[in-house]
């Protein structure tokens, strides 16, 4: 038979909807509501219709499922999920097994639990007391999506030749508007640009004027800290000698007589001795007992020579 399809994009993977009618259907409406004097600008189906309505306001939740019983007793259910972007479909059986078999068909998780099918449309402000919304839910979506054809696009399955539409005359002094809009807009953005050029090239003058002072400032501080690192030179040396005289004074108290030592050698850390003793041993406790000396070992092994030991000890001046 003759057809006819209208389609929508349902989202950027590529996903599109797609719907088509016999020809003969879509005319004998046509002509329906051209008897009642009715302009018709859309014709649509279900699952179109849901899709748009669903996202009016909101994004509806990923994986669902949603149902409604129909006028002829029979369910419709209708749902979205990684596997089927939108399924739609009726069943003419229990709706407990309605639904299990559209799980399995959108492969969704089992036991999911189906949501009603007004509970994925907008909520109105305000309805009559006697209207039950959930009753009517395909309706609602359809008058959503018609009255909404921008922000809830459905596909449609009406010929370009036979839509009717709105003259957009009516939109060409919001067309002007926005256009002053964006030349105000344009003219404010332009002037922060020429008034951040003015600012950074007056910057950049007032840095080269201040450039000789900063090098003299510069050449100031880095003679101030070579003249105090003299200065703090001097005083490591100036400290040296009394230093050293503390540590001979030590080193006489400690090896008092009958030690005697023909050899002292002194430098900045260190301090090798040698001399007799009648026990070498006992010096090396001696010598680390002082404040002064640390880590004494002997530099050769202790000889015994007649009465008394020959030693040469090794230490490292404590704080140097």
């Amino acid at each position: 038979d003759e057809a006819t399809y209208g389609w929508e994009r349902l989202n950027k993977q590529g996903a599109v909807l797609v719907g088509i009618v016999r020809r003969a259907t879509l005319t004998s409406y046509i002509e329906k509501f051209a008897e009642a004097g009715i302009s018709v600008a859309s014709f649509t189906f279900p699952a179109s219709a849901l899709h748009g309505a669903a996202r009016l306001y909101a994004t509806p939740p990923e994986g669902f499922l949603a149902t409604a019983l129909g006028d002829d007793g029979e369910i419709d259910i209708y749902g979205e999920s990684a596997a089927h972007p939108v399924f739609s479909a009726q069943f003419d059986m229990p709706a407990q097994r309605a639904v299990a078999l559209a799980i399995s068909e959108m492969r969704l998780a089992p036991g999911t639990e189906p949501i009603e099918l007004i509970g994925i449309l907008p909520t109105p402000k305000a309805s009559p007391a006697t209207l039950d919304l959930s009753a009517h839910a395909l309706a609602y979506a359809a008058a959503l999506t018609g009255a909404c054809p921008r922000l809830a696009p459905a596909a449609n399955l009406l010929p370009s030749e036979n839509r009717s539409t709105n003259s957009r005359a009516m939109f060409v002094p919001t067309a002007v508007l926005a256009a002053l809009l964006l030349l105000v807009g344009g003219a404010v953005a332009g002037y922060g640009a020429y008034e951040q050029k003015r600012f950074l090239a007056a910057i950049n003058q007032e840095v080269t004027r201040l450039q000789p002072q900063v090098k003299r400032a510069a050449t100031a501080d880095q003679t101030l800290a070579n003249s105090l690192k003299r200065a703090a030179l001097l005083d490591s040396f100036r400290g040296r000698s009394k230093a050293d005289l503390d540590a001979l004074n030590e080193i006489t108290r400690l090896l008092a007589p009958p030690i005697w030592t023909n050899t002292l050698e002194l430098t900045r850390d260190s301090l090798v001795i040698a001399g007799e003793a009648e026990q070498a041993a006992p010096l090396l406790k001696l010598i680390d007992g002082s404040p002064l000396f640390r880590d004494s070992t002997p530099a050769i092994p202790f000889v015994r020579s007649g009465q008394s030991e020959l030693f040469r000890i090794k230490a490292q001046r404590e704080g140097q």
